[in-house]
């Protein structure tokens, strides 16, 4: 009676008990099943409530506490919570509440998230930056305590996130509540093996080349499915990449949309771009193969 008892008790601990996911159910867990999370506290932000703009379809962002620690050099944990091993890289303390504070290029600063994790013993995790964070070119990564990889938060961890964050192209300012990363969490296998991958793209067309479904005889598949860039354009001259103008300034991060943009943020309109990258065998010579960074619009949306 006991050891049933044990085990119903281990059955109803589970993620998919607790967020009522079907049987059998694996993968990256969709919006609702996010919300319901939250509601559970299986990610807690404490006093500060999680708004529900703040969950994607299939990840849910993850803000910026109040303090930022520079530090000499990026770490992992290893065996140690990240707080005692944190104090032999700090250098320097900056306060990111009200005004926020400046990050400066090539330094590498370590904050700590608001959102926490319970995860139950089958639920594990994996984050990325934010796209408008690439779009910034500020590198970022999330550790987490007792940790030997970047950006993965194994199944049933429990404790504090931290954001490894280092600016590559110039300086941004940030503050408390910006969310730079997101989280997305899952439950068994993630990836599709090789033959699932086909006959998903013989059910619902994964690749089009033209217009077309790519035949299946095509696709490079090696524990994984593999992309090629188009660096030929078409007869029209199709530009392949455009080509930004560096400012010089630093950029506040906030999350204010471009009136430039048509539609979201990163659909920004080439007439706002300094030249455009052509077809390979019709590239202007006088195009600089340097790192460059968004002018009109990245003005627009992280005013000085």
């Amino acid at each position: 009676m006991e050891e049933k008892l044990t085990r119903r008790q281990t059955e109803e601990e589970t993620g998919q008990a607790r967020l009522r996911l079907p049987d059998g159910v694996r993968g990256v867990l969709p919006r609702q099943s996010l919300a319901r999370a939250v509601e559970l506290g299986i990610i807690d932000a404490g006093e500060f409530k999680i708004q529900p703009s703040s969950i994607q379809p299939a990840s849910i962002d993850l803000r910026l506490g109040e303090v930022a620690y520079r530090i000499r050099c990026s770490f992992l944990p290893d065996t140690r919570p990240v707080e005692v091993k944190l104090k032999e890289f700090v250098v320097d303390e900056l306060d990111l509440r009200r005004d926020g504070a400046v990050l400066e290029t090539n330094r590498p600063y370590l904050i700590p998230l608001i959102e926490e994790l319970q995860l139950p013993p089958d639920l594990g995790g994996k984050t990325n930056p934010k796209s408008s964070t690439g779009r910034l070119d500020v590198f970022t990564r999330v550790i987490t305590d007792q940790s030997f990889r970047f950006d993965e938060i194994r199944p049933g961890y429990r404790g504090r996130l931290y954001l490894e964050v280092v600016p590559l192209s110039f300086t941004v300012r940030v503050k408390q509540g910006l969310a730079l990363n997101q989280l997305r969490l899952s439950t068994g296998p993630t990836r599709l093996r090789d033959d699932e991958i086909l006959a998903l793209h013989r059910e619902q067309p994964l690749l089009y080349r033209e217009g077309k479904a790519v035949p299946e005889k095509n696709l490079a598949t090696a524990d994984g499915l593999f992309l090629s860039l188009d660096l030929r354009g078409d007869a029209t001259g199709r530009a392949i990449s455009f080509c930004l103008r560096r400012p010089s300034k630093s950029r506040r991060v906030t999350r204010q949309r471009c009136p430039h943009m048509t539609r979201r943020v990163g659909s920004c309109a080439p007439t706002t771009l300094d030249s455009s990258i052509r077809a390979l065998g019709s590239m202007p010579p006088a195009v600089s193969t340097d790192r460059v960074q968004p002018s009109r619009c990245a003005r627009t949306m992280f005013p000085s």
